[in-house]
């Protein structure tokens, strides 16, 4: 996703802006996906904007959707699906 055509041109400075810091962004991007993994309850998360500088990452506005109807998972299947992890 983020090495797509569009993002690299975006990363790498848009319309003379500097650089974002790709780990930071891919920073977000695991912290995001740990919460979702570890909450099931979260039907949706929605930030926009995220404002990117050089060197920090702002969520400006962020929603999380709750659902009372989830299915607890066995926290350890995931584990023993990907064991290399």
């Amino acid at each position: 996703m983020l090495g797509t055509a569009t993002m690299t041109r975006l990363l790498t400075g848009y319309r003379n802006l500097p650089a974002v810091s790709r780990a930071a962004l891919a920073d977000v991007v695991t912290r995001i996906a740990w919460l979702v993994d570890h909450f099931p309850e979260i039907a949706e998360l929605n930030i926009n904007p995220l404002v990117c500088s050089e060197d920090e990452l702002v969520a400006v506005d962020a929603k999380i959707r709750l659902t009372a109807d989830f299915t607890m998972r066995d926290p350890m299947s995931r584990l023993l699906s990907d064991p290399g992890r």
